[in-house]
């Protein structure tokens, strides 16, 4: 339920056509889960289990350092029908997978910060077991806070990860320089 879900929530049901109802947030603070149903009136839990087993699409927006245990909690969960897709900088599709108990169609996806504004770009890249209509439904939600494209490899998705992450700090120092020279 950090900043990157409640952009995310922002814009899908800004961009319709979902509704509240229809989206889920998780998170281990109160304050967040409070402020994500405040704003967007949608239902929220502490229970990750409980969110996984009642919903068709999990998007997995935790830190990287706390995929493995989120991941740990909810494996008993997981299963073919469920479509998982990460955000995760950094947590490779077959760690996923694994982690996801092997079976689970999983779509790893780098959204870059502009997302929080509606308009970024997310790139998405599909893991072993998802489906082209798993890519497509992948790109349909991301699309809701600007451009999403696939790309084949995983490994392609470094450089986007370093675009993503570094870009704004070069734009920045780049900055700072022509200010201060």
């Amino acid at each position: 339920a950090g900043n990157m879900p409640a952009a995310l929530t922002k814009g899908l049901l800004r961009a319709g056509p979902w509704k509240a109802d229809d989206i889920w947030a998780s998170d281990p603070i109160d304050a967040q889960v409070r402020r994500l149903k405040r704003l967007h009136k949608i239902e929220v839990t502490r229970d990750n289990r409980a969110l996984v087993r009642q919903s068709q699409t999990v998007i997995l927006a935790v830190k990287p350092q706390v995929m493995a245990s989120v991941l740990d909690e909810i494996r008993a969960e997981a299963n073919p029908r469920k479509l998982f897709i990460s955000i995760a900088a950094g947590f490779p599709l077959r760690r996923l997978e694994t982690g996801l108990g092997g079976q689970a169609r999983v779509v790893r996806v780098m959204p870059n910060t502009p997302v929080l504004v509606g308009r970024g770009i997310s790139v998405a890249v599909a893991g072993s077991k998802a489906t082209p209509p798993d890519l497509k439904h992948t790109l349909k939600l991301f699309k809701a806070v600007g451009e999403a494209v696939s790309i084949t490899g995983e490994d392609q998705l470094d450089g986007v990860t370093a675009l993503s992450g570094s870009g704004p700090a070069f734009v920045y120092l780049f900055a700072e320089g022509l200010i201060e020279g």
